[in-house]
């Protein structure tokens, strides 16, 4: 869903001066309707017995959290 999603705001011409808002409107809806973060965390529980996988996901945990500063100091 989230693929058909994305291809769908692929046809509105990036000249359209809506066609951010259009986009990330429909990712935003694939999202809630799909349940992805709960999906997301369960895969994430399946593979945390992987030590790659492990220290992949911390530095992705340490890169929200600084992406969550940045914008936090930002407003």
């Amino acid at each position: 869903m989230v693929h058909k999603a994305c291809a769908k705001t692929a046809v509105v011409r990036s000249t359209n001066p809506g066609a951010v808002t259009i986009a990330n409107d429909e990712l935003l809806h694939t999202l809630t309707n799909e349940d992805v973060i709960k999906q997301l965390k369960t895969w994430e529980a399946q593979k945390s017995t992987n030590a790659m996988f492990k220290s992949l996901m911390n530095y992705i945990h340490r890169v929200e959290t600084i992406l969550y500063f940045v914008e936090a100091s930002r407003n």
